[in-house]
């Protein structure tokens, strides 16, 4: 990857890994989080104790795909300094930019992540 591309993925990487992170710290800093913001919204006595369950693991799942998020960011990032970026986990092959300018932290090329999902299922 040329020193061009290279530093539009790196700025692309990092923008998304301070807003993440952003969001992430408020969350944990006492800023009203989904999961309070759910037990609020449901919490009422005619409200559904199934519903405030079904919200409160919703936003769970939500932190926890933001956690992974952020470790994908990371280590996309230890590939750009690597020199690995861009290139496919599987295949060694290049990533298409297009791709990469949609989901920067993409591990796979389109075809070896659609096998992957195909395996999966």
């Amino acid at each position: 990857m040329n020193p061009i591309h290279a530093s539009h993925y790196l700025k692309l990487l990092q923008d998304a890994r301070v807003q993440l992170r952003g969001r992430l710290k408020a969350e944990r800093a006492g800023a009203t989080s989904s999961v309070d913001a759910a037990a609020r919204s449901f919490g009422h006595s005619e409200d559904s104790h199934a519903q405030l369950i079904s919200a409160k693991d919703d936003a769970f799942a939500l932190a926890d795909s933001e956690t992974l998020e952020l470790e994908a960011i990371d280590a996309a990032l230890a590939r750009l300094n690597a020199g690995t970026y861009g290139l496919c986990v599987d295949c060694a092959e290049p990533i298409a930019t297009a791709r990469l300018d949609v989901e920067p932290q993409a591990i796979r090329c389109l075809d070896c992540q659609t096998a992957f999902e195909n395996k999966s299922h």
